[in-house]
Order: C-alpha cells, then sequence, then structure tokens
C-alpha cells in the first residue's frame, strides 16, 4: 500500500461505509490502510517536529481520525506563521496574494497561506511531493489563530 498512490480521502469515506461489516479480510485492509496513513503523516509532518513547529504538546485538532489531512492549532497569528515559516531553507516562491510556496531537499512542499478574504486562519500546509492526485491528497497543517 505505501508504493500505490491513494486517494485517502475515498479511502476514509470507503471505511466509515464498511465500518459495521464483519468480514475481517476487509477489517485487515482497512486498518492497514490506516496504518500506512498515519505512516505517510508522521513521514509529512517530520520536518515541523524537527524545527519545534509541532511537537507533543501541540494539539492536534484532526476532526477525522482516517481523513487525507492531519491539523494542529497553534496560538500565534500571522507573526507565529511567519516565524515558523522562516525557520525553513530555501527561497519563497509567491504562489498567489497571500500563499508563498517552499520545496525541501526530499521534494515535499510547504505552503505558506497568510490570513486573506478566502483564509481567515493563517495556515501553514505540508503536501507530499507530487502535485494534486498523484500525492493522494494527504497534508499536514497547521493553523496559526490569533488568541
Amino acid at each position: 500500500l505505501a508504493d500505490k498512490v491513494i486517494d485517502w480521502s475515498a479511502f476514509d469515506e470507503l471505511s466509515r461505509q464498511v465500518a459495521n461489516i464483519n468480514n475481517s479480510a476487509i477489517r485487515d485492509l482497512i486498518f492497514e490502510g490506516t496504518r500506512v496513513l498515519q505512516k505517510a503523516h508522521d513521514e509529512l509532518e517530520k520536518p515541523a517536529r524537527e524545527l519545534g513547529i509541532v511537537d507533543r504538546k501541540t494539539k492536534n485538532t484532526t476532526t477525522k481520525e482516517k481523513g487525507s489531512t492531519r491539523e494542529y492549532t497553534k496560538p500565534g497569528g500571522q507573526e507565529a506563521l511567519d516565524r515558523d515559516f522562516d525557520k525553513f531553507k530555501g527561497e519563497a516562491i509567491p504562489l498567489e496574494p497571500g500563499v508563498e510556496l517552499k520545496t525541501l531537499p526530499n521534494g515535499n512542499k510547504i505552503v505558506k497561506r497568510s490570513k486573506t478574504l478566502k483564509n481567515d486562519i493563517p495556515t501553514l500546509e505540508f503536501q507530499p511531493e507530487g502535485k494534486g492526485n498523484s500525492s493522494g491528497g494527504i497534508r499536514v497543517k497547521v493553523r496559526y489563530p490569533k488568541l
């Protein structure tokens, strides 16, 4: 499973649909898929942990257990987002107003979404190498509400 590109949103929907099935083979596949998704999220957020952006005290605010996006909330607003984004080496490439991108040596991307009309909470988003569905839709997001 780890070598396949999986639409994790579809996996999440399927796992909810088959949650009450007694077939052990299906339960085993869902368990294995969930384990692979957790491992992919762990690997994607590893640079954020290494730089102290998220740690064991950072609250995981993900609303879907098996969802393709793992979310954290970290106070501090735009200022904290700017500090954390600057911790990553490399040139920031503007994508659109309020959105900048840095690419890590392994090809993973870090997207800084500042507070704009479309995005009311500043967010740092970690995306795996690849574009769109080729990355399976996996994301790790750190949201920075102003508290």
